[in-house]
C-alpha cells in the first residue's frame, strides 16, 4: 500500500526524534533504486553505470540495489510520510534490497505482504531534512522498534512463504542435497542428479520437487 500525502507539516529541526512512531502503511511496490556500486549515486533504471566510478574501477560491479523505502507514520500529535533509505529500510526488513526483491519476485504477495506486516509496528524514528534541504520527504537516519520481540520482515515472510536453505554434500560417492525447509521446520536428505549441482549453491533458496523411487 503506497503512503497517503502528508496531512500536517512536521517540524524542520536539524534533526528529530519523537517519543514514539507507529507506522501507518508502507510502498513495498517501489522500494528500491540502482546505484553505484562504489559512490552509492541513484542511476537511473535503464541506465549504465556510474560514469565516474566505472572509468577509475573497472572490476567492480557495475551496480547494486539500495533501499528507498516510504513510510506513513503516525506521532503522537500529527501523520506524515518519510522516506527511509538503505540502512535505516534494513532495520526494518532485515535483509539487503537484491535479497528483498529476489524473495518478493519467487512468491506471489509477498511485497504486499510485507507492507501488512510493517503496518501497526511502534518505532523510534530519529528524523531529519535533507541536506540540500529540497527534499519532499524528511529522511529516517535511525530506526529503533519498540516492540518486545520484533523480527524483521523478511523472517515472517519466510515463515509464511516457505523457505529452503540447501546445503551440498556428498556420501558415498552420491550426490546429495541436505535442505531445510520452513516454516515447517522440516530437514531432510535427497539425491540429485550430477547435471543439477552446478545450478544450486551452498547457502541457496531454491524451489525443490521432491518425487519417490517406488
Amino acid at each position: 500500500m503506497k503512503p497517503e500525502a502528508t496531512t500536517t507539516q512536521a517540524p524542520s529541526p536539524s534533526s528529530w526524534t519523537p517519543p514514539f512512531c507507529t507506522i501507518l502503511s508502507a510502498d513495498t511496490d517501489n522500494l528500491a533504486y540502482r546505484a553505484c556500486s562504489l559512490c552509492e549515486r541513484a542511476l537511473p533504471d535503464l541506465g549504465g553505470p556510474c560514469s565516474l566510478c566505472s572509468r577509475r574501477n573497472p572490476s567492480l560491479p557495475p551496480t547494486k540495489l539500495l533501499y528507498r523505502l516510504l513510510l506513513s507514520i503516525a506521532t503522537y500529535d500529527q501523520v506524515l510520510v518519510v522516506v527511509a533509505f538503505d540502512r535505516a529500510a534494513r532495520v526494518l526488513l532485515g535483509c539487503p534490497a537484491s535479497d528483498f526483491l529476489q524473495f518478493c519476485s519467487a512468491h506471489d504477495g509477498a511485497a504486499c505482504t510485507a507492507g501488512q506486516l510493517l503496518e501497526g509496528e511502534m518505532c523510534r524514528f530519529t528524523l531529519k531534512a535533507s541536506k540540500k534541504g529540497n527534499a519532499e520527504h524528511l529522511r529516517v537516519v535511525s530506526v529503533e522498534p519498540l516492540r518486545t520481540g520484533f523480527r524483521p520482515v523478511i523472517n515472517s515472510l519466510r515463515e509464511i512463504y516457505g523457505d529452503v536453505e540447501i546445503y551440498m554434500k556428498e556420501e558415498d560417492s552420491h550426490p546429495l542435497i541436505v535442505f531445510r525447509s520452513e516454516p515447517f521446520d522440516l530437514i531432510s536428505t535427497v539425491k540429485i542428479g550430477r547435471a543439477y549441482q552446478s545450478g544450486i549453491m551452498h547457502g541457496a533458496s531454491i524451489s525443490i520437487e521432491i518425487k519417490s523411487d517406488t
